[in-house]
């Protein structure tokens, strides 16, 4: 739930200061066909709402590059972003 925690002690008094994980607010997918989008949505195991988890965005691409392998694009790059949103605490997906 927290990227960051830090523990200072000053006069006797223990402060614990956290970072919350960002939402994911919205994925995007980029430079694929039309006919694999669902199919690409499907695997990806992330979904809109949930905490971003780096490992769990690192899964999803090496899943869609399966996905791509299985169907003989054997030198298929997948690469993920993280972008802030302005106006929201959350942040956009970009495969």
């Amino acid at each position: 739930y927290f990227e960051n925690i830090a523990v200072e002690e000053n006069n006797g008094i223990l402060n614990i200061i956290v970072t919350e994980k960002p939402s994911i607010a919205k994925i995007s997918i980029t430079g694929i066909a039309s006919n694999d989008r669902k199919q690409v949505e499907s695997i990806l195991g992330i979904k809109r709402g949930t905490l971003f988890d780096e490992a769990s965005a690192k899964e999803a691409s090496e899943r869609i590059k399966a996905y791509y392998e299985a169907k003989s694009y054997f030198d298929t790059i997948v690469e993920y972003r993280k972008k802030t949103l302005e106006n929201t605490e959350g942040l956009e997906l970009e495969f």
